[in-house]
């Protein structure tokens, strides 16, 4: 059966079995769930901040074009609704086309039917559905680009002779990269197993990667950051989880760190800042401290320091990275995304929004229109209730199963069976959870790319060939 078979015969069928599942779950979040960074790119879209590039300017400006059908309509959280509407039919449609290609591998239906059922039920696919963020607008595009990742490198790149092909790869691969920051990291490291693979075809394969990466980073992005003018807002993200260490020991034992290392470290780090907000489960407050006008020879000279410090405190250095880490792989903490955005609207938060915009105008007067009651017919408040006790349970939904345990098991399994068709074609999965182990925080919204790719490798690890090949 070819894939053009398996569409026609059992898209439409998975389509919509998929979006009866999703739906109660929709009716209780309607119109949809913000997170903290999309009230930051509304300031943006609407006008009220400049913009930035710290959070993708593609996605800023994607939400603002329904926001801008809720400002025509005087209702923003139309807009909202209208966003999660056209997200969740892409989603439908994702899960569909990855259903139909395992069909067209030949996959067990068992297999097929347990695939569905995660992304029927599973609390961290179904709660990510009605959500309005940068993560999961990247997650629409990551799924297909998966699909097409795990094709050629199955086929050793011989998919890539046909034109078309090409054509939807690089566009995925443009679109991946402008939806996330990290993508194009994961896409290069990514790639670099199937430039390995499609020996008659890696000229292709490069191609097709220096041409979407090129367009968007090298066309795209310049231009829209020259069409919103926004403002260059480097990250210190990076910079700040390699130093958390030293952060540590500044906030612990001061006196470890030698008076040289301080005047090393001084180019790049405010150590005492660094230390006086340390926080042990991220990075964040370590990043804030660091200079970001240093130059490279200043940065240069802060590693040198940083790795005299950690050769004398690898004990310390182990415990800062790890407890950044612990949610990733110790299952103590639920997947939960809401199913309202009021938790961004409290004091604190406020306080932070009323930095976006000029006085005598407030956040609260901004974002008004955009706030939901949270009031609902007590059926549904029910549901909503259960769906939170089930989600934050750590026992039922944790993190570090999505993030570790599922990735590790197919690895495991797949190596085991000496399948190393599907491992290598799991690299995609793999990086993607390396990323989250180097991330500034264990946040379930980074969760998203893994969780929604799962299914494709749970499947192409249950195949023992492909065509006349050896998996």
């Amino acid at each position: 059966m070819t894939f053009t078979d398996s569409v026609h015969r059992y898209s439409v069928w998975w389509l919509l079995s998929i979006v009866v599942c999703w739906l109660p779950w929709l009716i209780v979040c309607w119109p949809g769930v913000m997170r903290d960074d999309t009230i930051a790119q509304f300031m943006q879209s609407a006008g009220y901040h400049p913009y930035y590039v710290q959070h993708p300017l593609f996605d800023t400006l994607i939400f603002g074009l329904f926001w801008n059908i809720g400002f025509a309509s005087h209702n923003l959280l139309l807009g909202i609704g209208l966003y999660v509407l056209v997200q969740a039919s892409a989603f439908a449609l994702d899960v569909s086309l990855t259903l139909c290609y395992l069909r067209k591998l030949g996959v067990a239906r068992s297999v097929l039917a347990t695939a569905f059922l995660f992304f029927a039920v599973c609390p961290a696919i179904v709660q990510a559905i009605p959500t309005m963020s940068k993560d999961t607008l990247h997650a629409v595009f990551l799924m297909p680009l998966a699909i097409v990742y795990v094709e050629i490198c199955l086929t050793k790149g011989a998919v890539l002779s046909r034109a078309p092909v090409c054509v939807i790869l690089i566009a995925l691969i443009m679109m991946s990269s402008l939806s996330k920051r990290t993508a194009t990291v994961v896409i290069v490291v990514s790639f670099v197993v199937l430039i390995v693979l499609a020996k008659r075809y890696r000229l292709i394969t490069v191609m097709c990667l220096v041409i979407g990466l090129g367009l968007a980073q090298g066309v795209c992005e310049p231009v829209l950051e020259y069409a919103t003018d926004a403002i260059d807002s480097p990250s210190m993200e990076a910079i700040g989880f390699v130093f958390q260490p030293v952060a540590r020991i500044q906030s612990k034992t001061p006196e470890r760190i030698t008076l040289q290392e301080r005047r090393e470290l001084s180019g790049v780090l405010d150590l005492d800042k660094a230390g006086a907000s340390y926080k042990n489960y991220r990075s964040d407050e370590t990043s804030w401290a660091v200079n970001a006008d240093s130059s490279i020879s200043q940065k240069i000279t802060g590693l040198k320091a940083w790795a005299t410090i950690g050769l004398r405190n690898p004990g310390e250095y182990a415990k800062a990275y790890g407890n950044i880490m612990l949610d990733w792989f110790y299952p103590k903490q639920g997947v939960y995304y809401g199913w309202n955005s009021q938790r961004f609207f409290n004091k604190e938060y406020m306080r932070q929004w009323n930095t976006f915009v000029q006085p005598p105008m407030t956040a609260e007067e901004v974002l008004a229109p955009l706030r939901d009651n949270g009031h609902r017919p007590k059926a549904i408040l029910r549901v909503a209730y259960i769906g939170q006790r089930i989600s934050t349970d750590p026992k039922l939904n944790s993190q570090a199963y999505y993030a570790t345990y599922m990735p590790l098991m197919l690895l495991i399994y797949g190596v085991t069976r000496k399948r190393w068709l599907t491992v290598a074609a799991g690299t995609l999965l793999g990086v993607n959870v390396m990323i989250l182990y180097l991330s500034p925080i264990s946040f379930p919204w980074y969760l998203l790319p893994v969780t929604f790719i799962l299914p494709l490798f749970f499947g192409i690890n249950t195949l023992r060939r492909i065509g006349n090949v050896e998996a």
